[in-house]
């Protein structure tokens, strides 16, 4: 092995954001929630290396752990994080 390889693991990039943003939008999520979603996964879209710019399968699963833990801060019901999820890991 070389000191350069492609050891990347499937994400969801800037494009495929875009598509899962429309689709959620088709699922009633309102423009205030798409934005919050779009935010509190733009670290991991936004990361300084382009090997780990995206979002991978752990940190769509964290974030949303996350989003599900704290309801009183993100006020996204549990039927719209199942749905963001699904959305996001169709994209993977």
């Amino acid at each position: 092995m070389g000191i350069f390889f492609d050891d990347t693991k499937p994400h969801v990039g800037k494009d495929e954001l875009k598509k899962v943003r429309n689709s959620l939008a088709m699922h009633d999520f309102t423009s205030k929630e798409l934005d919050l979603v779009e935010s509190f996964f733009s670290g991991d879209m936004n990361e300084e290396r382009s090997i780990d710019k995206g979002i991978d399968k752990e940190e769509i699963e964290r974030g949303v752990e996350t989003l599900r833990k704290n309801p009183e801060i993100y006020h996204l019901t549990e039927k719209k994080l199942i749905i963001l999820e699904e959305k996001l890991k169709e994209h993977l």
